[in-house]
């Protein structure tokens, strides 16, 4: 029997049980699939630090276990702009697409920083203090207060290599906001580091609309409808053992209560969901569109897990 490690949480929910599994679903925003990638310097990024926080989290990109990005390091680009003696920032997509075909990349990510700044304040506010250890008496006390509020805003531009036009822009905007009052203790965080942090989660949201990643999907079970008692028990005990990690034991079941009654749309749906929790997005397909043939209206469950595991397969495609 195959044993597969799995994390599943069990939520019951009227007669339905559900099951938590991760899935990968492809880019949100970028339909053009690219692996190697090089990034330029940003309009605006003086000393280069968010492109040096961008091509870090680029190069983090971990799906299913492998590094998703091949990022060219910067002392290579850096090299080659030097040999051919092209300013640090480039006039048109053109140019940096003969960048990246040097470089033999897929495309070049480069663009313009358009709002770094950190706004400071003071302030005084009221808090109340106990008077006596037991705090049955209170008294409100003015405490010095001080704020912090980093935005960062940048717009990117990802030119493929092949074609030299510009596949996806758009605007980020991150806020890391932080206040410390008198008496509070901690550190109070420097301009740069707050500004690091804003910049950081910028750089990841663009990052996840450009790459394939992980999500939790949970879904649920469905229970037997059919007429045959031997069909019902058989498919309880399955979910029972698929909820419980043994998702193979499942199937088994699963396979029984289906040669005895074929027309049930919960047994095909049931295996299905197997399926799609072990990643066999083929067999899920298959059997989620087998359920879905013998419905006699519209299911929503298996209407939106046959468009979940499209998304799935097309991200998988995008990993070989």
């Amino acid at each position: 029997m195959v044993k597969l490690i799995l994390v599943f949480v069990l939520v019951l929910a009227g007669c339905a049980s559900k099951v938590r599994f991760t899935t990968i679903v492809p880019p949100e925003k970028l339909k053009v699939p690219f692996r190697r990638i090089a990034v330029l310097d940003f309009r605006g990024d003086r000393y280069g630090q968010f492109r040096s926080i961008l091509e870090g989290e680029l190069s983090s990109v971990d799906v299913k276990g492998k590094k998703y990005f091949t990022v060219v390091d910067r002392e290579s680009i850096g090299k080659l702009l030097k040999e051919m003696v092209v300013q640090k920032e480039y006039g048109s997509e053109g140019e940096a697409a003969d960048i990246g075909r040097i470089l033999k990349v897929d495309v070049v990510v480069a663009g313009s920083v358009l709002t770094k700044d950190v706004a400071r304040n003071s302030f005084y506010k009221t808090v109340e203090k106990c008077v006596d250890k037991k705090c049955k008496k209170r008294v409100d006390e003015r405490i010095y207060c001080r704020r912090k509020k980093a935005v960062f805003m940048f717009t990117p531009k990802v030119i493929e290599v092949e074609t030299a036009r510009i596949v996806y822009s758009g605007n980020y905007r991150a806020v890391k906001e932080v206040e410390w009052c008198q008496g509070s203790g901690g550190d109070f965080p420097t301009n740069a580091e707050l500004m690091a942090e804003a910049m950081q989660q910028a750089a990841r949201d663009f990052v996840k609309d450009i790459s394939p990643h992980e999500i939790v999907v949970e879904a649920a079970f469905k229970k037997y409808k059919g007429k045959y008692e031997i069909c019902e028990k058989k498919v309880d005990a399955a979910i029972k053992f698929a909820i419980s990690g043994d998702v193979t034991r499942a199937l088994d079941l699963l396979y029984e209560a289906l040669r005895l009654d074929t027309s049930s749309p919960e047994i095909y749906y049931d295996m299905a969901l197997c399926y799609e929790v072990m990643g066999d997005y083929k067999n899920a397909k298959y059997y989620y569109r087998a359920a879905k043939m013998l419905l006699v209206e519209p299911d929503m469950d298996i209407i939106e897990a046959l468009k979940r595991v499209e998304r799935a397969v097309k991200a998988r495609g995008m990993l070989n």
